[in-house]
C-alpha cells in the first residue's frame, strides 16, 4: 500500500474502465502504467501499448506533462514516427517513447478538478491524431 499515490477516484475510474494498471515508484518518480492500452485500429505498428503517465508532485493541482509508450509506436503503413515522439525515457528498467504533448492550466487542465479520466481523453485524442 505504501506505493500507492493515485487519488482513490482515479483508481476507481481506471477500474471502472477495466484497465489493468500499476502504480510504480522508480527513480524518485511516480509512474502510472496502463498495460495493454488499446490503440486506434490499424493506425500503428502494434494493436496495443503500455502507457506511462508520470504523476507529478502536487497532482492534481499540477497536471501530468507528457505520456510515454512501450513499445515505440510508428504509423502504418510507412512506419513513420508520429509528430513530437523522438524522445525517450528510461523508467523502471524499460525504454519508453516520449509523446511530447503539453497541457496548459485553465485551457486543458483545471487544477483540483481534472484527473486521470480527463488526461486519458487527451491521450486518446493524441493517439487518434498520431
Amino acid at each position: 500500500m505504501d506505493n500507492l499515490f493515485l487519488p482513490q477516484k482515479d483508481r476507481e475510474y481506471l477500474e471502472s474502465k477495466n484497465l489493468r494498471f500499476l502504480e510504480i515508484k522508480a527513480a524518485n518518480q511516480n509512474g502510472l502504467v496502463i498495460e495493454d492500452y488499446v490503440l486506434p485500429l490499424g493506425k500503428y505498428n502494434v494493436p496495443s501499448t503500455h502507457l506511462l503517465i508520470l504523476i507529478p508532485q502536487g497532482y492534481n493541482d499540477t497536471h501530468p506533462d507528457m505520456f510515454y509508450c512501450c513499445p515505440k509506436l510508428t504509423l502504418m503503413p510507412n512506419n513513420n514516427l508520429p509528430a513530437a515522439t523522438g524522445g525517450q525515457l528510461s523508467f523502471n528498467n524499460q525504454t519508453w517513447q516520449q509523446w511530447s504533448r503539453h497541457l496548459t492550466v485553465g485551457n486543458d487542465w483545471r487544477p483540483g478538478i481534472d484527473g486521470i479520466s480527463s488526461y486519458l481523453q487527451k491521450v486518446k485524442t493524441a493517439l487518434e491524431i498520431g
